[in-house]
């Protein structure tokens, strides 16, 4: 499942210097070879005469602050019959061939590694922050999923291809949850006058947004006036984004889906060298928009599946044994655990996520309950199949079929 990324402080130079000590000891990735970086300078799109142009889309990209290796944007478009999801992908493939040094050097690391004072990219940054990056207002090749859902959410029909895109937005999940906090505030006090305020007039009016925008956005100011001169309603954005996204979760609750809130780390170093280990609820806008990908993921599933060939990525239902170390733990905490009843009507995975989203990971209790939910989704893994699909096809916390694709 999708994981938020959270890029960590740290100034303190010995702090620093012990952390480079135990990146050596574990053998962590520091820059590439110059091959490497060399065949990343000059990779070019493999497929840029076969693309479709998207780049009318009204694609908006979500990131923490600064971030600059944007894989992900979406552009969301509801109406009376139902939703239609246009979610692009970078597709950083088009420009590694297989077997050559970026491919082979990607292979051996495996992941991104985000650490407290730096990361550890998966890919040269020449790509992974440049050519290959979903930056705003530049021209970049992309994975195209075109996903209709009927009012209800469902999944009715899937469209993908290759693509060139050009995302107009580039924004964090701060800024959505403040311009939420600010629109609802505004209908519920000055509904009528909000109605008849466009963009540009509600960021004058004091729609004010405090966390920053990134990249293209002007630094420092209101996100609502830079964004609608590129054609972007912000605050339908995100009201789009919190329907849907809302939506979703209540299909997934309906199916035994689990979604945990584990709280984001921070390390903070003061003046006199004192370290504190912070941890913050992640905000609902992370979840809204972690169900834009799964639903990616499982529309990608099902035509894996369809056409008996694919990559799906797998994860057993929790054993019995942990479900009920978890209850005694729950019991023990004085939470309660789901009724008996409720197992015998959608089983036991069905009550570990009705449990898993009663807890408030803000509260002491919640969030450490919400640590120890962890063990009900091990053994996690991958099915690679051509012909008759593997005997284990879902994901027990998606509660379906899963790829991943994003």
């Amino acid at each position: 499942m999708p994981i938020p990324r959270r890029h960590l402080r740290l100034d303190d130079e010995p702090m620093n210097s012990a952390l480079a000590l135990l990146r050596r000891d574990l053998e962590v990735p520091s820059g590439f070879e110059p091959n490497v970086s060399r065949a990343a300078q000059t990779a070019t799109d493999r497929f840029a005469t076969s693309r479709t142009d998207a780049t009318d889309l009204p694609l908006v990209a979500i990131d923490p602050p600064g971030a600059r290796d944007l894989d992900q944007a979406f552009a969301l478009v509801r109406s009376n019959a139902g939703w239609v999801l246009h979610y692009a992908i970078a597709d950083v493939a088009a420009f590694i061939v297989p077997g050559d040094a970026i491919d082979l050097e990607s292979r051996r690391r495996g992941s991104t590694l985000y650490l407290p004072d730096h990361k550890a990219p998966l890919h040269p940054p020449e790509l992974s922050e440049g050519a290959a990056s979903l930056l705003p207002g530049a021209a970049r090749p992309a994975v195209w999923w075109k996903l209709t859902f009927d009012v209800e959410g469902g999944l009715v029909n899937t469209e993908v291809r290759r693509a060139t895109v050009r995302v107009r937005v580039a924004t964090s999940y701060e800024v959505i949850t403040t311009i939420l906090a600010d629109h609802d505030g505004a209908t519920n006090h000055e509904a009528t006058n909000h109605e008849a305020t466009n963009h540009e007039a509600a960021s004058a009016e004091g729609v004010g947004v405090s966390a920053q925008s990134i990249d293209l956005q002007d630094p420092g100011s209101d996100a609502l006036g830079p964004a609608a001169k590129r054609g972007i309603d912000l605050v339908e954005v995100a009201t789009s984004l919190r329907d849907f996204g809302s939506l979703r979760l209540s299909i997934q609750a309906d199916r035994g889906g689990v979604s945990l809130q584990l709280p984001e780390q921070d390390v903070q170093v003061d003046a006199s060298g004192n370290v504190q280990l912070l941890a913050t609820p992640s905000l609902p806008a992370e979840e809204w928009n972690a169900q834009m990908s799964l639903a990616t993921g499982m529309a990608a599933a099902a035509l894996m599946l369809t056409s008996k060939t694919g990559l799906l990525r797998t994860l057993p239902s929790a054993e019995p044994e942990i479900l009920a170390e978890l209850r005694r733990a729950s019991e023990a905490l004085g939470h309660r655990w789901p009724p008996d009843d409720d197992a015998a009507a959608g089983g036991p995975n069905h009550v570990y996520g009705q449990w898993v989203r009663s807890l408030d990971p803000s509260t002491p209790v919640g969030a450490a309950l919400m640590l120890s939910a962890t063990k009900g989704l091990r053994g996690s893994g991958y099915a690679a199949f051509h012909g008759e699909p593997p005997e284990l096809t879902t994901h027990a916390a998606v509660a379906a079929p899963y790829a991943h694709v994003t």
